[in-house]
């Protein structure tokens, strides 16, 4: 459980380029795991080298349809999104019992909760899925403090 939470959270901070610092603290098998999550939605959407480059670059949202795709691929890959959906519930379950911080779970459930709000608008899968990681990457300052 705790190894979602981790991927999850440093998966958002990757494609914000600030992973190094947040990846310090991760196993060698977690971050096998995180960079071969992020491999395979790297190339089943794709996404060329000069794109990634670009996007992790803090380029902003992607307008690019299968950029949005490889978002929701890491979201979906970890556990945040199923199917088009967004697992609110169990990513605030898997914060609460993997923090022992309270002030830190609060703020993570507030997080969590409002990059929620609005996908039921949004129909397509990458688009709900970017909707998501957008909100995490705009939010990237208080997840960073959150895991520290």
């Amino acid at each position: 459980m705790k190894f979602q939470v981790i991927c999850s959270i440093i998966l958002c901070l990757i494609s914000c380029a600030v992973a190094g610092p947040a990846l310090v603290d991760v196993t060698s098998e977690e971050r096998t795991r995180i960079i071969q999550i992020t491999e395979d939605c790297f190339f089943s959407n794709n996404v060329t080298l000069d794109e990634f480059k670009h996007y992790v670059s803090g380029a902003g949202v992607p307008a690019d349809h299968k950029l949005k795709c490889f978002e929701n691929c890491q979201l979906e890959k970890v556990g945040i999104m199923s199917d088009g959906t967004y697992n609110m519930e169990y990513l605030k379950e898997n914060i609460n019992n993997n923090l022992a911080d309270e002030e830190k779970k609060k703020q993570a459930g507030e997080l969590i909760s409002s990059c929620g709000s609005g996908l039921n608008d949004i129909e397509d899968v990458c688009d709900k899925g970017s909707q998501v990681f957008t909100c995490f990457r705009t939010n990237k300052d208080i997840m960073s403090s959150i895991i520290q």
